[in-house]
């Protein structure tokens, strides 16, 4: 089955950026109104709602079915899409929204179980009862969603399962079955995958074991072996609950997953205990991509707070070249995560991008609480550029502008230009703090004075090169000014030895703010000209998309 590569409504690519709901909030229709008009304040297009298997499914073979299409109504009349997030077996990791039938049949829909036989509050993934029952829910569920919507497309995809693992105070499950497929050999789909991606950790613990191709998974993975064994048996669960979802509706489905501590580890990196055992996170990820044939992409939960960590996130889980494309679910309100959203969509082709417990942005009056704002303005950047991002997804003239903490600017080398994009204003060309229109006085007073707070709001931007002296821009926060590459011969134009002419001797044919229509074209909202234009390009979230043309004196 070939993957799809985005979110799309009626065939058309659509960028989704908004909230998740809280876990429980879709039982109450009415606490839906708030999750949405949350979604609203930050410049959402969208919301991710769970759908939960005992809500759904209350007795068996009886389904709620009004319970998924009122959700879907009321998404409609609040012009807003949605991610349906089910959750069957899972949810972080045990099986809390699994119905009471289930439950209270531990005989028939079989636990898992760990080291001394305790049964956990897992479904074990080596009971047909269980994946067969999940899968029906789920296959039931799409079913719903394409007779009540397929025609109009509020519905952009499916979450199947919520950060699937095993929580059992062991790296995988002991019933009685698991222990004999752990004995069994390791299947040789698995390791053919692993072979063909050398680049994956999975490879390289295998090589560490002895490279063996025969043998349990003790032999082929050595110390390994338990949590690459957790992670295909609960790849394999899950695709095929995904496979009857796919069968019922063939739309946008993906997985999502709390993570462990990637490359630099947290605690001691148990499995089952630091995290949940098979889950999809770095170390098993190709052992997922091997098992999964009806899912579209492993979406990772990007809470992390630490820059380089945050962006690790990002980067593994972001392989449009082998189909799997990267979407957040999940996230929060830091300063790295604002930032970070520009550089997903823009340099790893991010298809979209969400914040966990949208409610909780709204403070007591229903206002926009103060630290949300920078999401929000992500968020709008994000739906302004989404025509262009969609467009040249993956192209080399998509640029990333993204602020360290203590940074004051960067430097992009384009075709025909460079670029530095300050994060000081033009205090970094001796021009003091002038530099926007009047409706933006506080770029005028240089409002990045704590470049050095690790939690303020950082600057950011997204540029895209669409010719050899067009761009389109986004950001906030960021000064973008530009000049022409040196000579060849070596020497230096006049102007590029004063600070203050190099800001003000480049030459802006045109600079506007505008929007793109629904068919894609730019329409221009406000002009900028003299002071507005001549020491550069300013950006902030509210103008929109900035157009510009540059003019070369040396060609």
């Amino acid at each position: 089955m070939k993957r799809h590569e985005q979110f799309t409504v009626l065939g058309r690519p659509f960028f989704p950026v908004g909230g998740q709901a809280h876990n429980s909030t879709s039982y109450v229709l009415d606490d839906l109104r708030i999750t949405f008009d949350a979604v609203r304040k930050l410049n959402g297009n969208s919301c991710a709602v769970t759908i939960c298997w005992d809500r759904f499914e209350p007795a068996e073979g009886e389904y709620d079915e009004r319970y998924v299409t009122d959700i879907i109504d009321l998404a409609r009349a609040e012009g807003l899409r949605l991610v349906l997030l089910w959750f069957g077996s899972w949810k972080n990791g045990i099986m809390s929204y699994c119905p009471a039938w289930v439950k209270k049949q531990p005989e028939r829909f079989q636990r898992a179980r760990s080291f001394d036989g305790t049964p956990m509050l897992n479904l074990t993934c080596h009971c047909r009862a269980n994946v067969e029952a999940d899968a029906r829910a789920f296959g039931r569920l799409c079913d719903v969603v394409r007779r009540h919507d397929a025609g109009v497309g509020t519905v952009l995809g499916f979450q199947v399962e919520n950060e699937a693992g095993q929580w059992l105070g062991a790296r995988r499950d002991f019933h009685p079955e698991a222990t004999r497929v752990f004995e069994g050999p390791v299947p040789a789909a698995l390791l053919d995958y692993i072979d063909a991606h050398r680049d994956g950790e999975a490879f390289r613990r295998w090589q560490q074991a002895g490279g063996n191709r025969t043998g349990g998974w003790t032999e082929v993975f050595g110390r390994f072996g338990a949590e690459a064994f957790s992670a295909w048996t609960v790849a394999r669960y899950i695709d095929e609950v995904a496979a009857a979802g796919k069968a019922a509706y063939d739309i946008f489905m993906y997985v999502n997953i709390a993570l462990d501590g990637l490359s630099k580890g947290e605690d001691f990196e148990i499995p089952g205990l630091s995290y949940f055992a098979g889950g999809p996170v770095p170390k098993v990820r190709d052992i997922w991509y091997a098992a999964l044939a009806h899912v579209d992409a492993l979406c990772p939960d990007d809470y992390k707070q630490e820059t380089n960590r945050h962006r690790e996130v990002l980067e593994t889980y972001a392989h449009p070249e082998r189909g799997w494309p990267l979407y957040v679910p999940e996230s929060g309100l830091s300063a790295v995560n604002t930032a970070h959203m520009l550089y997903a969509a823009a340099e790893l082709g991010a298809i979209g991008y969400h914040i966990f417990g949208v409610e909780s942005c709204l403070d007591g009056q229903g206002q926009l609480r103060p630290e949300a704002a920078p999401a929000a303005r992500s968020f709008l950047m994000l739906r302004n550029i989404a025509p262009l991002l969609i467009a040249h997804r993956g192209a080399p003239r998509v640029h990333a502008i993204y602020q360290y903490t203590g940074e004051t600017g960067m430097l992009l080398e384009l075709e025909n230009w460079k670029c530095h994009a300050s994060f000081v204003g033009l205090k970094a060309y001796n021009w003091g703090n002038v530099g926007a229109d009047f409706r933006h006085p506080e770029m005028n007073r240089g409002q990045w004075q704590d470049y050095m707070d690790f939690g303020a709001e950082k600057g950011r931007a997204i540029l895209i090169q669409t010719g050899p002296d067009e761009f389109y821009a986004v950001g906030h926060g960021c000064h973008l000014f530009f000049n022409e590459y040196e000579p060849l011969d070596g020497s230096l134009p006049v102007n590029l030895l004063n600070p203050t002419l190099q800001v003000t001797t480049t030459d802006y044919v045109e600079v506007t703010e505008g929007h793109f229509d629904d068919d894609g074209g730019y329409v221009a909202d406000r002009v900028r000209s003299g002071d507005e234009s001549w020491r550069g390009v300013w950006l902030a979230a509210d103008c929109g998309v900035v157009r510009f043309e540059l003019h070369r004196a040396r060609r």
